[in-house]
């Protein structure tokens, strides 16, 4: 029994050293425990307290950010009503007096009627100029068509010449299409920011930089300006626009972050983050007449358009669609036009979309556009993609015919009133040099006379060659810009 009772406490002595030992282990587990415990509650008590504070000042800015936002929108309304009726409604009301004077003195004096209704035309000529500002300033249609990236580098470009200060504009990733919504925030903020960094922080310097990644789309605008101090509550004048609170309710709003980073007398720097959840996604016989399919979602300008089309005899439209989608249906119809009259602003799918579709699968049809749009960004995408003719809608009929024809023997003909400025951005976008070295002596003079604002007859002169060799050369040197 004593060797047995001996054996057993020996076994008993070693359970309890193993239990000792752990409790021991268990006691500085239920320690870390504890440490890591008291740790998170701090971390959760500050920003419970962050949240206060945010909460706080949020109220503080409640009523007062609701107030200047109503009256941002009624001050707004009002400048459309009043540059409706100051330009629009009397030009408008003008041209109403002239068609009726018209019609009165048709009979009586045929010379005097003709010079009245040449008036007419230029002045809804105005009208249109007018409101296509009106029309941009409201909503740039560029970021449905276009996206983002060249909305903005046109936005900054107004700013650089409104202020005469140089704007650094940097593109980082493979640009993709997002929700119009969330492009014209970016765009909205980035005027915001770059407007009130020269206006109030006195910049000389400002970098915007825009960023593609597969999960977000960011924008940061960056400023030397005299900045200010982000704790203190920064006072808003009468004129300085929405500033930072809508800029923070915008990006919200989109389920994005937004980071503000300023000290005083070291400039500002704001970054803003969007997920990108907000994504979007030849002839084979001889034919008597032209044959033209029209693409636009006016059912007055395609009638109208076909009207004066088929007048001369020499052309036939045998196909309308009123958006791209149709349009692209028709096409794989089978349908072979010689040539495709293309708006850009259609639903469904644009006519950059279009054209794209159109290139990308060799569809055998000369494509002229024929827009509203005389911002040289459209020009660009649609010469980047391969056009064979940019023509604005208030061109005469004359022009129309034209461009149908040059478009028609296999060249390329352009707006010439875009041309200096096309030629401008062709500068900017830094032709390389094996595109330089294509072009010859020749095209190198028609270029350098196009960027001085010379027409084609003026070039023709100038070198003493035809108008159609000078729509030839313009012709090759697009081709060389498109690298087709």
């Amino acid at each position: 029994m004593n060797a047995r009772n001996k054996e057993k406490i020996n076994e008993l002595k070693v359970q309890q050293k193993n239990i000792i030992r752990e409790k021991s282990e268990l006691q500085n587990k239920l320690y870390d425990v504890q440490r890591r415990l008291e740790e998170c509650q701090s971390i959760i008590q500050c920003e419970r307290e962050k949240e206060t504070i945010a909460q706080q000042y949020q109220e503080e800015d409640n009523a007062e950010y609701k107030i200047q936002l109503l009256e941002a929108q009624e001050m707004e309304r009002q400048r459309i009503a009043r540059d409706l009726h100051d330009s629009t409604v009397q030009d408008l009301t003008s041209m109403l007096h002239k068609i009726e004077l018209s019609m009165r003195v048709m009979d009586m004096d045929s010379q005097r009627c003709k010079m009245e209704l040449s008036n007419v035309l230029d002045n809804i000529r105005n009208v249109i100029s007018n409101t296509r500002k009106m029309i941009y300033n409201l909503r740039p249609m560029s970021v449905d068509d276009i996206g983002i990236d060249v909305t903005l580098k046109h936005a900054i470009a107004k700013i650089e010449q409104e202020w005469n200060r140089k704007i650094e504009y940097i593109i980082i990733g493979k640009p993709f299409h997002v929700k119009p919504v969330v492009a014209l925030s970016l765009l909205r903020i980035m005027q915001e920011a770059c407007t009130n960094a020269l206006k109030y922080a006195d910049a000389k310097e400002i970098c915007v930089v825009l960023e593609y990644t597969e999960n977000d789309i960011s924008l940061v605008i960056e400023d030397d300006g005299i900045g200010f101090n982000t704790k203190k509550k920064v006072a808003k004048t009468k004129n300085s626009g929405f500033g930072l609170s809508i800029m923070k309710e915008r990006v919200h709003l989109l389920s994005g972050e937004i980071q503000i980073k300023s000290e005083e007398g070291k400039g500002t720097t704001i970054s803003i983050r969007v997920p990108t959840l907000l994504r979007r996604k030849k002839m084979s016989k001889v034919k008597d007449k032209i044959e033209i399919i029209i693409a636009d979602d006016h059912m007055m300008i395609r009638e109208g358009l076909k009207q004066l089309l088929e007048l001369d005899g020499t052309m036939k439209v045998i196909a309308e669609a009123n958006d791209g989608e149709e349009c692209l249906n028709l096409l794989n119809k089978k349908i072979h036009p010689d040539i495709l009259l293309l708006d850009i602003n259609m639903p469904k799918k644009n006519g950059i979309e279009v054209l794209e579709y159109i290139k990308q699968n060799k569809i055998p049809v000369k494509v002229l556009i024929l827009t509203v749009h005389n911002e040289v960004e459209y020009l660009l995408k649609a010469v980047d993609i391969g056009i064979d003719g940019y023509l604005l809608k208030d061109s005469s009929y004359d022009e129309l015919k034209e461009a149908i024809d040059v478009v028609i023997s296999g060249n390329t003909y352009i707006q010439p009133s875009l041309l200096p400025a096309l030629n401008e951005s062709m500068e900017d976008y830094a032709l390389d040099k094996e595109k330089i070295e294509c072009l010859t002596k020749r095209e190198l003079d028609v270029l350098r006379l196009i960027s001085e604002g010379c027409s084609n007859k003026k070039i023709s002169d100038e070198l003493t060659i035809s108008e159609r060799t000078v729509k030839n050369h313009i012709s090759h040197i697009l081709e060389n810009r498109c690298g087709r």
